[in-house]
Formats: C-alpha cells, sequence, structure tokens
C-alpha cells in the first residue's frame, strides 16, 4: 500500500515537472500559436458568413423600405397629376364662364348654360353629320330651333332634338342646319346659309350686281323666330361668280372652334 502511494507520488510529481519544462521551453506558445493558425481560417470563414448574412439581410430590408418609399412616392405623384389636371379643367371652364358672362350680359339675352356631354359624327352616302349632345332640355324649358353659341358669342348650331334632359344640336357645318343670315357687305345681303359635307357652309342665289368679297362676315339676319339677329356664324371664304348667271353664291368657314366647345349656351328669344 505505502508503494503504490510512492509511485503515484513521483508520476503526479513527474506530470508537474514535465509541464514545468514545457512551459519555461516556451513549448505552450508554441503549440498555442499552431492551434490559432489551425483554426483561424476557420474562425475568419465563420465571421464573414456571418457578415454577410447580416448585411444581406439588412440590404433586402433596405430594398424593401425602399421599394415602399418609392411606391409611395408614385402614388403621391399620381394624386397631384389628377388634382392638377382637375384644377386645369376648373380653369379653363372659369374662363369659358367669365367670356360667356361678358357677351350675354352685354347683348341682354335670356340664355341656358350647358355642358357637353358627348360629339357625334352620323356618316351618310353624301356628307357627315356633325352634332355636340348637352346636358340640358325640356325641364330647363328648351325646345327645337334655338341657337346655340361659343363663350365669344359665335352660333355653333341649332337645337335638334330636344328630350327631358337633354338635347341634340345640330352643327352649322351640317347640310341639316339652315340659317337665315345677313352679309355684312354695303347691300346687307340675306340669304339661307347651308352647311357643307360637314366641313364649311355655303350662301346660294345671291343677286350677281351685289358685291361680296371673302373676309365678309356672315351673322343671323334675325328672320327666324327663335334665333337673334346678329350672332356671328362666319366669314367669307370664296366667292363662287360666272357673269353668264343671274346668281352666285359663296363658301363660308365657320368661326366656332367646334373641337374645344366645353360649355355652350342656348339662346333663348
Amino acid at each position: 500500500m505505502r508503494r503504490k502511494n510512492i509511485k503515484k507520488t513521483f508520476i503526479i510529481a513527474a506530470i508537474i515537472g514535465l509541464l514545468a519544462f514545457l512551459y519555461f521551453t516556451n513549448i505552450f506558445d508554441f503549440a498555442k500559436e499552431k492551434i490559432y493558425q489551425a483554426i483561424n481560417p476557420a474562425a475568419s470563414g465563420l465571421y464573414s458568413l456571418g457578415a454577410n448574412i447580416r448585411n444581406g439581410f439588412e440590404s433586402r430590408t433596405d430594398q424593401k423600405e425602399l421599394s415602399h418609399k418609392v411606391k409611395e412616392l408614385e402614388n403621391d405623384r399620381n394624386a397631384l397629376l389628377v388634382e392638377n389636371a382637375r384644377l386645369k379643367e376648373l380653369e379653363e371652364e372659369n374662363k369659358e364662364l367669365r367670356s360667356y358672362l361678358e357677351f350675354l350680359d352685354e347683348k341682354k339675352y335670356s340664355y341656358k348654360m350647358a355642358h357637353v356631354i358627348a360629339i357625334g359624327v352620323e356618316a351618310s352616302s353624301e356628307r357627315e353629320e356633325k352634332s355636340i349632345v348637352i346636358d340640358k332640355g325640356r325641364s330647363e324649358g328648351l325646345y327645337p330651333g334655338l341657337g346655340v353659341v361659343d363663350s365669344r358669342g359665335v352660333l355653333v348650331g341649332k337645337l335638334e332634338k330636344v328630350e327631358e334632359k337633354a338635347s341634340r344640336v345640330v352643327l352649322t357645318t351640317n347640310g341639316s342646319c339652315k340659317l337665315a343670315a345677313t352679309i355684312q357687305n354695303m347691300e346687307r345681303t340675306i340669304g339661307i346659309v347651308s352647311g357643307e359635307m360637314g366641313l364649311t357652309m355655303s350662301m346660294e342665289l345671291i343677286p350677281q350686281d351685289e358685291e361680296v368679297e371673302a373676309g365678309d362676315l356672315i351673322v343671323t339676319s334675325g328672320l327666324e323666330d327663335d334665333i337673334p339677329r346678329g350672332l356671328l356664324i362666319g366669314e367669307v371664304s370664296r366667292v363662287n361668280s360666272n357673269n353668264n348667271e343671274i346668281w352666285k353664291s359663296v363658301v363660308i368657314e365657320p368661326l366656332a372652334d367646334f373641337s374645344d366647345l366645353i360649355i355652350v349656351s342656348v339662346i333663348i328669344p
């Protein structure tokens, strides 16, 4: 028993001596360096992998937030565009209304303002019949034959078909639109203006001895019960004359811009 304890004590002393020897000869430092060199690449790889994962997650989060902000900015921009378009329409409409009020107050006409709600073109074998539809009808006291003007007071057509809440306006360039008119020349030539092919108008049966020139203005004559005198229709663009004939005719260019009608006024006699 005593021999075993001595052996055990000897072994422990030997181990302690070996460790002291290794310590003082820097063997531990060498081993530690080798171990560090061995695990360093793996540790660096793990660190890089973790950094990449973290950066990728942060990048995806940033992209998601950026995409969300871009979407919000696009929505704000679209809302501003819609509002800008609405304000522009209101500005144009107010400008039209001011022009109407100036003209109608000056002439002291009774009238009903209406919005244009549709534009129509009816093709036939001979011509194109252009018309507009307005949002006023019988409930507003309107009836067929009344004249319709734009914001400058230029006649654009006549009411042809009137319903309870809407009316069809046949434009002055339609073949079905006939107007009692006067040429503002020296003789104050009187005649009937008719639409031509949906583009221009004409006045026929003008005596050869009456002087008519290009640029003369055409106005309503007041000979129709429902259309007052002096509403501007158009101007003479060409005179068709032959000395061997009794009559001559003129081609009339409309002064109304049919493509830009937003609001019109129906003149009530």
